[in-house]
């Protein structure tokens, strides 16, 4: 059993490392959770964005000029910048061929930065530097000169995480480094500051000067906010921790797919980090996701980028797949046998409680047949008490009886003598025919039997009464405590059941003896067989 519970114990463990984060802290745990669940309601925020571009979309056909122009500057920047790379173009097209376009130099400019930005995000970086370089920098303001070095610093960035070699990298970093520095030049103290400066920091490999100008506290700009937690996400990535490089990367990763985009970096490279710490079946999803929102999105550096680790995790993911099954099956196999044995054993059990409630069925009647026979036994022994009281009572009545007898006896013969002496035949004659004395000694016999009887059985006449109907139970007269039916039943009671003993002892007829008992068993409660058996157990 114990063999079998450990089997099972290791086959689960088995199963775990597909999405295992055991390697990270509960917060984090916490927020990859509520990634998944962003992930399963993205569709739900691109179809709120789409909904909002649907909004301004009907307000086209009753627009014209610079309000039009506006509409469409909301659709691309807003909405399909970062989502629809052929919708931005084709809102960016109708600014192009617009009257005003044609005059307004600061409209071309803006032209022109859009579709460089749209070319670099498909991946078509000379396109995009081609593009910029039709721009009319003397028309720039202040603004559109900073948006302007963002985009540039942005390009050779991109360029450069997809240098051929290191040393056309190297040169793209420092024409990156030369756009950034112009930013910092133009930027005002604020957010979009720090945020560069952390930036350039991270790119330097500064990471305590990267900590002083991340922010991870903010309130303002979804848009600001993701830039901040994907540069923390870069310092904890310099400074090797891992948990909070994951942290940041989720959180950024949160904000980029409740805002609707497409196009996006965080995901894919949390994806890369989770296959890195072995939880695959996480980084697979979080890559597949990223994948199909780059293609949806015609983001080409977000696919590369994406499908050139693809292949490795899902490679890592059908491996573990199909340790996932082998394990399912030994699974199945080991609950399968556990199960079995569960049954073995319930089935064991079961057939000894059975065995255990036949057992005590038997006791309880073994014990039940002992409390009956040790009541049989106290019975007899209440009997066999009784027996000898009323031997012992008897006898002694007996003994005191007979010598009574005797003594009168002898006193009737004296009495004789004397009267034979004094020759007094006809006073004889009459002595020897009187009853008087076997009358007085019949009722004196009655009387002892009497107090013997009810000194033993003191209940006696109530309890033989119980048996009767009302209308036929006997009350003794005054002065009288047994009467011939009493002393018929009492008799019984004492064992004498035969009518012609009993007859005899109370020297009555046969005849009598059975209509009393005949009459009596007419009258009991309880049945006429069982009538003088109860007496006999008064």
């Amino acid at each position: 059993m114990k063999s079998l519970l450990l089997s099972f114990s290791l086959i689960m463990l088995c199963i775990a490392p597909g999405w295992s984060t055991n390697n990270f802290s509960n917060e984090t745990k916490d927020i990859f959770r509520q990634l998944d669940k962003a992930i399963t309601q993205k569709e739900q925020y691109q179809q709120a964005l789409e909904k909002k571009a649907t909004a301004w979309k009907r307000q086209l056909p009753h627009a014209s000029g610079y309000k039009r122009i506006s509409i469409c500057k909301r659709l691309v920047e807003d909405v399909y910048l970062h989502t629809q790379s052929d919708s931005a173009n084709k809102y960016v097209d109708q600014i192009a061929h617009s009257i005003e376009a044609q005059t307004d130099i600061k409209l071309q400019n803006y032209v022109c930065m859009q579709r460089a930005n749209i070319f670099a995000t498909t991946g078509m970086y000379n396109e995009a530097l081609e593009t910029l370089s039709h721009c009319n920098h003397k028309a720039f303001n202040h603004s559109d000169l900073l948006a302007y070095y963002h985009l540039l610093r942005t390009i050779y960035g991109w360029m450069e995480d997809y240098a051929s070699n290191a040393s056309i990298a190297q040169k793209l970093r420092l024409i990156k480094a030369t756009y950034r520095d112009s930013i910092l030049k133009l930027e005002p103290k604020g957010i979009g500051r720090d945020i560069v400066m952390a930036d350039k920091a991270i790119d330097e490999g500064n990471a305590q000067l990267a900590l002083e100008f991340c922010n991870p506290n903010l309130h303002g700009k979804n848009k600001d906010k993701a830039y901040s937690y994907y540069n923390l996400a870069e310092y904890y990535r310099l400074i090797g921790n891992k948990d909070k490089e994951a942290y940041y990367l989720a959180k950024t990763a949160i904000i980029d797919l409740e805002s609707g985009v497409t196009e996006y970096v965080a995901l894919p490279k949390l994806a890369e980090l989770l296959f890195k710490d072995g939880s695959i079946e996480r980084a697979y999803n979080y890559l597949l996701c990223s994948i199909e929102d780059a293609n949806y999105c015609k983001a080409r550096l977000r696919a590369i980028e994406a499908t050139n680790i693809f292949p490795i995790i899902e490679k890592a993911y059908k491996e573990m797949k199909h340790r996932r099954r082998l394990t399912e099956y030994a699974l199945f196999f080991g609950l399968s046998l556990l199960t079995l044995l569960l049954a073995y054993v319930i089935y064991s059990l079961r057939r000894q409680m059975r065995r255990n409630a036949e057992t005590r069925r038997q006791l309880a009647d073994t014990n039940r047949q002992l409390q009956k026979a040790n009541e049989a036994v106290q019975e007899t022994n209440k009997n066999l008490l009784l027996t000898d009281k009323v031997k012992e009572e008897y006898i002694a009545r007996y003994l005191s009886r007979c010598h009574d007898y005797i003594d009168k006896l002898d006193q009737y013969r004296r009495d004789l003598l004397r009267v034979a002496k004094n020759g007094h035949k006809e006073e004889l004659l009459k002595l020897l025919k009187s009853e008087t004395i076997v009358s007085e000694e019949q009722k004196n016999f009655y009387t002892d039997f009497d107090n013997a009887f009810l000194t033993l059985f003191p209940h006696f006449i109530e309890n033989f009464n119980d048996l009767l109907e009302p209308e036929a139970r006997i009350i003794p007269k005054k002065n009288e405590q047994l009467n011939t039916e009493l002393r018929i039943f009492a008799l019984i009671r004492l064992g004498v059941t035969e009518s012609t003993r009993i007859a005899h002892f109370l020297n009555y007829s046969l005849a009598t003896i059975y209509n009393y008992r005949s009459k009596y068993r007419n009258k009991a409660l309880c049945g006429k067989d069982e009538f003088e058996k109860r007496i006999e157990e008064l």
